[in-house]
């Protein structure tokens, strides 16, 4: 496997990919993102702002009531060695990356067609399982 990571669009056309994970588990990009986010923003973020105070760096300003801290960016200023402070935003940002081992190749049906078949039964399968 490569070092080609990708980031995975799982708010857009991809949002309704599944992924596997072993052989129990099985879960939509979109949902896999949003909890991954939902763990970031609430208790990592006052994981973070607990480990800087501990640290003994200051105590930061409410991260969990930045909401923009993952979405906008949070107003900050920066100085890199040699230059001046630079007024700007912090941003977290949680991506869900993908490497495949084999370079995807679009599956083509006997008209010489692109066959989304298989992907359309899955996701009919993940929709009535998700309506029990």
């Amino acid at each position: 496997m490569s070092d080609n990571f990708q980031p995975f669009k799982h708010d857009a056309e991809d949002k309704d990919a599944v992924t596997a994970i072993g052989d129990s588990f099985m879960i939509k990009a979109g949902s896999l993102m949003s909890l991954a986010l939902s763990v970031f923003r609430y208790p990592g973020l006052v994981n973070l702002q607990e480990r800087i105070a501990k640290e003994g760096r200051g105590t930061s300003p409410s991260l969990v009531t930045h909401e923009n801290f993952i979405n906008m960016g949070i107003p900050c200023q920066i100085m890199k060695p040699g230059k001046l402070w630079q007024s700007g935003k912090f941003r977290l940002k949680v991506t869900l990356e993908f490497c495949p081992d084999v370079p995807e190749e679009p599956l083509v049906n006997s008209q010489g067609d692109a066959d989304n078949s298989s992907l359309s039964e899955l996701r009919k399968q993940l929709n009535l399982e998700n309506q029990i």
